[in-house]
């Protein structure tokens, strides 16, 4: 069985060509493009299948962003996905478009012990609920719920909760998004942009001098300033405090998440933000903080916590989706 698969999120869309025999995925081809150089989905769609000279029998996308009756209003994105007008474009009548969350979720089962980092070991229970969180361009949550023996997978947006600050650095952050953004979620705070608004946040209050050098490359030209903050975060103290408090923050959402699925089946971490820079995270307040949970914290000793290697566990998810359309 051949399937189409997508990955769509606000800074890059991943599409790929599976074969899939007895739920083993082979790629056959695979591509990744820069998502705003296009003005639709349905364009890079078309760049992606000319380019092959095999026709899908199913299609599944999986979006930033919610999807309601078909339609996606991409979050990160000036984009309006209709999978009516999708399946029509791409001649592929089985057509679906989920969550982005929702498709990665669905690829934690084709996962693999060294697509894993382990952050805690807990006691892992096989047939538990699971849950899944991201920090990338936008953050994204997902539930993977067991239900009489079948998984069941739970769309959340739960990304654009409110921000619930713990102590009195994070009052203050509340304080200066609040005056930057009006509401603030945990997006605000755990995503790339969020990472900048930390470092921001962290600098005005002086809280350690600025880099020369960091801040030249922060001001250069088309640079990835998430990547900058984290890779400098090794040598200078500004980014150092800055993916210290970003990773504080998703340590307390992550258990917060982990409390909501009672995933005893383990919580997985995705996305390049913490995948590319582990030891920084085990270096953070993550774990003290995914603990940190009043008469709940002997819970959270138990519950596995992992981040996942693989860059392509939301496509790996979609094609799953796509498999499942006959």
């Amino acid at each position: 069985m051949i399937v189409l698969a997508g990955d769509v999120g606000g800074t890059r869309t991943r599409i790929g060509l599976f074969s899939i025999e007895n739920r083993s995925f082979k790629t056959v081809a695979f591509e990744r493009y820069e998502s705003k150089k296009f003005d639709r989905l349905e364009e890079i769609v078309q760049t992606f299948l000319k380019a092959i000279d095999v026709h899908p029998r199913s299609s599944a996308f999986g979006i930033a962003g919610p999807v309601i009756n078909g339609v996606c209003r991409t979050t990160n994105l000036p984009w309006v996905i209709d999978v009516a007008s999708l399946s029509e474009t791409m001649r592929i009548p089985r057509t679906t478009l989920v969550n982005d969350f929702v498709a990665a979720a669905h690829g934690i089962d084709a996962l693999h012990h060294k697509d894993l980092a382990v952050i805690q070991r807990g006691t892992h229970e096989g047939l538990a609920n699971k849950a899944l969180i991201g920090p990338g361009t936008g953050f994204g949550e997902a539930i993977i719920a067991q239900h009489g023996g079948d998984t069941v997978v739970v769309p959340s947006e739960g990304g654009h909760q409110d921000f619930a600050p713990q102590n009195d650095l994070e009052i203050e952050l509340l304080r200066f998004l609040g005056a930057k953004f009006g509401h603030v979620s945990y997006e605000r705070i755990l995503s790339g942009p969020g990472l900048v608004s930390i470092y921001e946040f962290l600098n005005k209050k002086r809280a350690a001098k600025e880099s020369a050098i960091v801040s030249k490359a922060l001001a250069a030209k088309g640079a990835d300033k998430p990547a900058v903050i984290m890779k400098s975060a090794r040598k200078d103290p500004l980014c150092k405090k800055a993916a210290d408090l970003f990773f504080s923050v998703l340590g307390a959402e992550a258990g917060n998440v982990a409390l909501q699925a009672t995933a005893l089946g383990g919580l997985y971490i995705a996305g390049s933000l913490v995948r590319d820079h582990v030891a920084l995270l085990k270096q953070s307040p993550f774990l003290k903080r995914f603990r940190d949970k009043g008469r709940m914290s002997g819970l959270m000793r138990h519950m596995p916590v992992y981040v996942v290697k693989n860059e392509q566990l939301g496509i790996l998810g979609a094609a799953a989706i796509a498999s499942e359309l006959f």
